[in-house]
């Protein structure tokens, strides 16, 4: 279920009358309800590639009359709706979270016990254009229904909802000002209060009380278009907590925390933060270490004696009493146990993977045929074409978008082949993912997960950062979630057929991680089923994408025979 898009893109609740003549139509409201999606996997608009129309959700309308179209609702564009809010004449008394809190950004009955009752929503900013404004304010509007519906999209690819962030941020001025908050019983930690533990609280309050198959974290989503992103839809059921919350309330601490500590202007923390113009080659954002540097700051126990704290605080605010007329002392610690546990495991303990939709994935060919889960194997490879790393959100999506073409139209498989994508930006990519059988590792797609680092490491290796992404994140994480044996073999692709493949150097280093296995395993007795869509006939030039060859029958000395030895053999096709 997604609710996201605005009944008509660039009006809100406050200009529909004034739009309602060339948007004609449609309802008139601050925000649509979405239907979710039939897939689980949505196939939205990306730029320059072949779309079709069902690659828009039907219910994401368009007034194409409209006479005001809204900025992206990306982060590029709130920085600079807040430049230029902290101008020198912004036209209203009070900070820039100030401003977001006046227009619904802390709505919730703990939020406001923490920060207070909001200000009184003042007259458009002179220093903002008519759209920044409407943009600004549908992206404060609160929906208990649909948080998500006030999330931009960040450079490195993730999404952020605005609501929990500008609260960390405020609740970090106010303490370092000496603003002396409102008294709790028990005493909160404000910074985390208004960004992530009510919202973790309800939660899981609420499923406590449904059939237990109500969701309670989760789960993320994917624009219409990466570069003017206007609409958001969710991958699955909706909870209180999905992935753009979360990671809103991450960077609510983190920012909080470092202004707390460094006072400087918001727009100048959060461009560091977050990069512009797409991120930078240079090296990564701060906002891809998210999960990494909340892990570290909020440290074992605390989110969990925080949620507790603020269970008890709900007890008491007239709004949610009744919710907790029947839970008990005892209760209340385990639900905070198992809050602050499964946040922990999905958005800290777990690396980030890109969905297939956000990097413009075609859709899959045939039927994919599903994993029997856990599996008892991982395989490493390296793509060696692309052969440079890419280091930013844009540069890896055309590469997955790249390498999925050479699979399906030049070797015909039916989708790309690996698992699991490794970029040097900080994330994963969803290839054929956790549930289906891949074509990475001919003769073993069925046993193993088949992970491709993006570049040639024959003399070099990855980043340090990504190779622990791997080595550090996404293994454990396989174990602790079913998805992999908890004495798994790890393997390179060079072990299980004629290749170089993942390259010397990265080889060597996988043979000091934990479950790494120098001797071979046996092939299976039977073939796996085929999932080539047609036979795999060589091309005189090298194709793009994993460039290595099968073994060939052109006879020694032939013309053939000496072409295809000139090209190196560092990638074996794993059709199966």
């Amino acid at each position: 279920m997604t609710r996201h898009s605005t009944p008509c893109r660039g009006t809100t609740r406050h200009d529909t009358l004034q739009h309602a003549a060339a948007c004609r139509n449609v309802p008139q409201r601050s925000t649509m309800r979405h239907k979710a999606p039939r897939r689980t996997e949505t196939r939205h608009r990306m730029p320059r590639h072949a779309t079709t129309r069902h690659d828009t959700p039907r219910h994401a309308m368009t007034c194409h009359n409209t006479p005001r179209r809204l900025p992206p609702r990306h982060m590029d564009s709130v920085v600079r709706i807040v430049e230029a809010l902290e101008s020198t004449d912004p036209g209203f008394t009070g900070t820039v979270p100030e401003l977001a809190r006046a227009l619904g950004g802390c709505s919730t009955p703990g939020c406001r016990a923490v920060l207070g009752e909001p200000p009184e929503v003042p007259p458009a900013p002179p220093t903002l254009n008519h759209e920044q404004w409407l943009l600004f304010t549908q992206l404060l509007h609160h929906d208990a229904a649909a948080p998500e519906s006030g999330a931009v999209l960040a450079p490195d690819g993730s999404t952020v909802a605005l609501a929990p962030l500008f609260a960390g941020i405020e609740g970090a001025l106010k303490r370092a000002s000496g603003w002396s908050f409102p008294t709790t019983e028990p005493p909160v930690d404000a910074l985390y209060a208004v960004t992530i533990t009510e919202a973790l609280a309800t939660s899981f309050l609420l499923a406590r009380d449904g059939d237990g198959n109500r969701a309670t974290l989760g789960p993320g989503g994917c624009w219409d278009d990466v570069d003017d992103p206007q609409n958001y839809t969710l991958l699955g059921p909706p909870s209180p907590v999905p992935d753009a919350i979360a990671n809103g309330a991450m960077d609510g601490v983190l920012l909080g925390a470092h202004l707390a500590r460094e006072p400087i202007p918001l727009a100048e923390l959060l461009r560091g933060y977050y990069g512009t113009d797409n991120g930078t080659e240079k090296g990564r954002p701060p906002s891809s270490y998210r999960r990494r540097d909340f892990g570290v700051l909020t440290g074992p126990g605390k989110l969990e004696e925080e949620v507790a704290a603020m269970l008890r605080v709900l007890r008491v605010l007239p709004p949610t009493q009744e919710l907790l007329e029947e839970v008990g002392p005892e209760e209340v610690v385990a639900i905070a146990r198992q809050a602050a546990r499964d946040f922990t495991e999905v958005y800290v303990e777990c690396p980030a993977i890109v969905p297939r939709c956000m990097w413009g994935a075609r859709p899959y060919r045939g039927t994919p045929k599903p994993l029997t889960l856990p599996l008892g194997s991982v395989y490493i490879h390296h793509t060696f074409v692309p052969s440079a790393p890419c280091r930013t959100f844009t540069a890896c999506a055309r590469d997955m978008r790249a390498m999925q073409r050479f699979h399906q139209d030049t070797r015909g498989w039916d989708d790309i082949g690996y698992s699991f994508v490794v970029g040097s930006d900080g994330y994963l990519y969803q290839g054929r993912g956790w549930h289906w059988v891949g074509a990475h590792t001919k003769g073993y797609n069925s046993k193993g997960y088949g992970v491709g680092y993006v570049g040639d490491f024959s003399a070099t290796l990855p980043d340090p950062d990504t190779i622990a992404l791997v080595r550090d994140w996404l293994r454990p994480c396989a174990v602790r979630t079913g998805r992999l044996h908890h004495n798994y073999t790890l393997r390179g692709h060079r072990q299980m057929g004629h290749t170089d493949c993942p390259g010397n150097s990265l080889f060597h280093e996988i043979e000091t991680w934990q479950g790494f296995e120098m001797e071979v395993e046996k092939p299976p007795l039977g073939p796996e089923p085929p999932t080539l869509l047609k036979t795999y006939k060589w091309r005189t030039a090298a194709p793009m994408g994993d460039r290595e060859h099968e073994k060939d029958t052109a006879s020694p000395g032939s013309r053939r025979w000496t072409r295809l030895q000139g090209w190196k053999r560092s990638y074996s096709p794993g059709a199966g």
